[in-house]
């Protein structure tokens, strides 16, 4: 079938002739195909009309650079074939820096084009890459990328073993989020010579436990509201701060039992930790361990790098009350700990008595 592609007046600007240098291409469905085509409603997001259109434009493009690319296109595995020689090799050839790519326009549902993590290694210039609403694939094809510093993994299918690839692969990755993603049970933060100094793992679906080996990991941000997630602090000898935002359908006693367990042990370093309660939870500890009554703690160990403690969705329970009195007790360096009301009717006055 033959396909007729977009003249200039279709693509604007940015295919009216050669340019040195792009600071930025938006691209998405309704500005990349043929006016006849816009008419048609089951049309306007075909994939293959999708990939012959990318393909007619950024090849115009070759010679040039291009800072930052963001592609909105309804992409699917009806295309997977051609979308590395179309959209991967462009974006190494167009030298582009940011790079965000959203696999469907108009709906939150995955068209699962997969998205395999050896294509990482063929983008050397990138240093930004949002990738959403597709399904992420390890490959051992994957060669190493020094460039890329900062992925943000957004409503993707995660296979068993990608996120791994994608930490071996890409030397120099400072920065990861993954939000709102579908992942494997187990989520092992490791690899050689790893130079990851934040991790922000959020709302993420079927994930049981978080494994971590990290010598430079500085930074975790976690956010869950469905299950309790086991988080295993094996080496993480630089981390300095923790947020922790725990929803309503969580069992209460997840951060005595996953977290606060761990800190003595695991976290010699710790300066900050904020715990955010999301209203409706509530915060249990176990009380042989946490035995205010009977004074300190058991064996308590001392953080001396601990400063500044949040803790917000405060309902000045007894069970929170002697949560903030063991940190109170142990944070020998401690300089700020903020508590937040959850309810109006919290009074704090008495929470202070208590805390004296």
């Amino acid at each position: 079938m033959h396909i007729k592609l977009p003249d200039d007046d279709d693509v604007l600007q940015m295919t009216r002739g050669p340019v040195p240098n792009i600071q930025d291409m938006h691209l998405r469905c309704s500005g990349l195909l043929p006016r006849d085509v816009l008419n048609d409603r089951s049309r306007i997001h075909d994939p293959n009309l999708i990939i012959d259109s990318l393909d007619w434009i950024l090849s115009r493009r070759f010679g040039s650079k291009v800072h930052s690319l963001d592609l909105l296109c309804c992409l699917s595995k009806c295309v997977a074939s051609r979308f590395e020689e179309t959209v991967i090799c462009s974006v190494e050839r167009l030298r582009v820096e940011n790079f965000v790519l959203v696999c469907n326009c108009y709906s939150h549902t995955s068209h699962d084009l997969p998205f395999s993590c050896h294509f990482l290694s063929e983008m050397h210039s990138l240093k930004y890459f949002q990738l959403r609403l597709c399904s992420l694939h390890p490959s051992w094809r994957s060669q190493r990328n020094y460039s890329l510093q900062t992925l943000y993994l957004s409503e993707v299918t995660v296979s068993s073993g990608a996120v791994e690839c994608v930490l071996s692969t890409c030397s120099m990755l400072h920065t990861l989020r993954i939000v709102n993603c579908k992942c494997p049970s187990k989520l092992r933060i490791r690899g050689i010579d790893l130079e990851l100094k934040t991790l922000d793992v959020s709302a993420c679906e079927d994930l049981e436990e978080i494994d971590f080996f990290a010598g430079n990991l500085v930074r975790f941000d976690f956010f869950n509201n469905r299950e309790t997630v086991n988080i295993v602090f094996n080496h993480v000898p630089k981390l300095e701060c923790i947020l922790l935002k725990l929803g309503p359908n969580l069992e209460g006693s997840i951060i005595e039992r996953r977290v606060l367990g761990k800190i003595e042990e695991d976290l010699p370093h710790l300066k900050s930790l904020i715990i955010v309660i999301i209203e409706g939870d509530s915060l249990e500890l176990n009380n042989n361990e946490y035995d205010v009554a009977q004074g300190e703690r058991k064996a308590i160990v001392f953080h001396t790098e601990l400063k500044k403690m949040v803790f917000t969705g405060f309902y000045g329970m007894e069970n929170e009350i002697e949560f903030a009195t063991y940190i109170l007790a142990s944070a020998t360096s401690l300089e700020k700990m903020v508590i937040c009301s959850g309810s109006s009717s919290v009074q704090d006055d008495g929470v202070k008595r208590h805390l004296r």
